[in-house]
């Protein structure tokens, strides 16, 4: 089925601190959420709703695992923008981190009751892809569980200049 999108141009050096920050009062009171934004991120094209989603759903399970503290991260490169979320929990055994994304999944951990039904990642993946983006699960440097989420930097009117403003005779492959 066909997904309308709601795009537009948003500025994550807001959007993203205070959506951290709103799930962060809601976890428990010891846990550190550090959260840093490129500072060119005040023009990000996306679903702001649908991203917020994916940030919530990934600082929810981030929140639930980690021992001290939760890191989120957002980068722009020339084509691309990069949400990093990470906990210095227990981690994903890399057996597992593929199917993580997978409707009805939820990682048995010992002394821990499970919870909710195994959606939350796979409506992360889905919402990734809808935006062209990957999404993938890693290990942290924190000691926990890093997920990545990826997706393009729409192409930019300074860019088309730039490549219409090439010679005639530099021909592009086809």
């Amino acid at each position: 089925a066909e997904v309308a999108l709601n795009i537009a141009k948003h500025d994550f050096t807001l959007i993203l601190p205070a959506v951290a920050e709103s799930v962060r009062r809601g976890a428990r009171t010891e846990l550190s959420v550090a959260c840093t934004v490129d500072q060119r991120a005040t023009e990000v094209t996306c679903d702001a709703h649908l991203i917020e989603t994916v940030l919530r759903n990934l600082l929810y399970n981030a929140l639930r695992y980690a021992a001290t503290q939760v890191r989120v991260r957002f980068d722009i490169s020339a084509d691309r923008y990069r949400l990093v979320v990470e906990d210095d929990g227990p981690g994903i055994p890399e057996e597992d981190r593929k199917r993580v994304f997978d409707s009805f999944v939820q990682l048995s951990e010992p002394g821990r009751e499970k919870s909710g039904f195994g959606l939350g990642l796979a409506i992360v993946k889905r919402i990734v892809e809808w935006h062209g983006g990957e999404v993938a699960a890693n290990a942290s440097p924190l000691g926990g569980a890093a997920f990545v989420i990826e997706w393009p930097v729409p192409f930019s009117a300074e860019r088309r200049t730039t490549d219409s403003a090439r010679p005639a005779h530099a021909s592009r492959a086809r």
